[in-house]
């Protein structure tokens, strides 16, 4: 699951803060997470940027929103850390269809610098 998730630490909280509730064996519910990550497309632009741009948070949104129709911008929260984007998050149902994210809010930084691939 690294190339999912790039933290052990990570992978572990997952699971024993949702996995183990889910009803699926590890194997299955790391799956069902693998099968999520697949399915969304990661705007071209952002694979391995050859330099830092500045965007807003709603720019960031439409990038993926054009990536990957039938989401919506309820869908999707943006968020950053020190003005750097941390995380583009896809809120999905069990079921893996696009809902509307409850949790998690969008930054609030005007301007949200992603850096250079390394």
């Amino acid at each position: 699951m690294l190339d999912v998730m790039p933290d052990p630490r990570l992978i572990q909280h997952e699971w024993t803060t949702h996995g183990t509730c889910s009803g699926l064996t590890a194997n299955q519910y790391f799956g069902v997470i693998r099968k999520a990550y697949n399915s969304i497309r990661i705007p071209s632009s952002l694979v391995s940027p050859s330099r830092t741009t500045t965007r807003s948070a709603g720019e960031i949104k439409q990038m993926f929103l054009d990536a990957n129709p039938g989401m919506s911008s309820d869908d999707i929260a943006v968020s950053c850390h020190n003005r750097y984007l941390s995380a583009v998050e896809f809120c999905v149902a069990k079921n893996l269809q696009p809902t509307a994210c409850q949790a998690v809010r969008d930054c609030t930084a005007t301007s949200i610098r992603i850096p250079a691939a390394r």
